[in-house]
């Protein structure tokens, strides 16, 4: 299945770098599909497995939503990282490793590779997490009215430790 790419109009400047922002149709439109995505079996096993509360695992199934949404709209050109209660969200989602694959290629049309290692070697500084934590910020405040955070996880970026 084809989707129409639309344009980006505004753009900021992170690190002297100038990132072009996606309309807001594109973002909504991108939801749509990221809604599709069916997390029931996984969030009872958050539960049951886990101890999540009911609340942690709404808050970070959206905010895993939207991160999904900002890697459709913006590829793999930008380095988006998230914050610990995505990663961890994010990492259950990986053990089901065909329903991953599948949710993938459904939304995103590739495989959205984990590298657990951002930020921990020697070609890759802190910095450059940090910076990828702050611009996964900015996007989602621009996109999203709010910022990656949320209420149960006031945290930096993760790096997968």
């Amino acid at each position: 299945m084809l989707f129409e790419v639309t344009g980006f109009t505004k753009a900021f400047f992170l690190a002297g770098d100038k990132v072009a922002i996606a309309e807001q149709e594109r973002i909504a439109f991108e939801m749509e599909k990221v809604k599709t995505l069916d997390f029931i079996q996984m969030n009872a096993k958050l539960v049951s497995y886990h101890g999540w509360s009911v609340e942690k695992i709404l808050e970070a199934e959206d905010l895993y939503k939207k991160w999904l949404v900002l890697h459709q709209v913006y590829g793999e050109s930008l380095v988006l990282a998230p914050n610990d209660l995505v990663d961890e969200y994010w990492h259950t989602h990986i053990l089901d490793t065909r329903k991953y694959m599948d949710d993938c290629q459904k939304v995103l049309g590739y495989y959205l590779h984990h590298y657990p290692y951002f930020g921990l070697t020697e070609g890759e500084s802190e910095e450059a997490l940090e910076a990828g934590f702050e611009l996964t910020q900015k996007l989602f405040k621009t996109h999203f009215g709010h910022d990656i955070v949320g209420h149960n996880n006031r945290c930096g970026p993760t790096s997968c430790r």
